[in-house]
């Protein structure tokens, strides 16, 4: 059985042309504020109908869980391509905010949009303190003491 024909018979959706629309949509660097869901909406809004992908379909293209009904080499360049734009994005973002007197702005949004830069979530120290067997004593002042001294 060759490697891009479904199990079921059915040839992948995974298909040059899928792979051309997605390179497509991603080289608009504004697609980068789009979450997985709208990116997949908007590829399949490209495509006619019966080239559509289903949304876990595309999940699993993503997450490399369907390697073994589609030609691997078209999912590597599915991974490839979303990494592709992920990056020009973050290079656009980057530049914008070098450029803008409120970078603020920016920063904000690539926190947001790349967990990795979140930098006060990563910064966050939990700790707890268990002290065990400490033995304390109140000391009391006492005013008459203090006053014979």
């Amino acid at each position: 059985m060759p490697k891009s024909v479904h199990r079921g018979g059915r040839p992948s959706k995974l298909t040059d042309k899928y792979l051309k629309t997605l390179e497509k949509v991603l080289d608009d660097p504004d697609v980068y504020i789009l979450t997985d869901n709208q990116l997949f909406e908007y590829v399949n809004d490209q495509l006619p109908k019966e080239e559509r992908v289903h949304i876990q379909t595309f999940k699993n293209y993503k997450a490399s869980k369907d390697t073994k009904t589609v030609d691997e080499e078209k999912v590597s360049l599915f991974l490839y391509l979303i990494e592709k734009g992920r990056r020009k994005s973050m290079i656009n973002v980057y530049r914008d905010m070098k450029e803008d007197n409120i970078w603020q702005r920016h920063a904000w949004f690539l926190e947001r949009k790349e967990k990795s830069l979140n930098l006060r979530h990563q910064h966050e120290i939990k700790s707890e303190v268990n002290v065990v067997g400490f033995d304390y004593k109140v000391i009391e002042n006492n005013e008459k003491d203090t006053a014979e001294d």
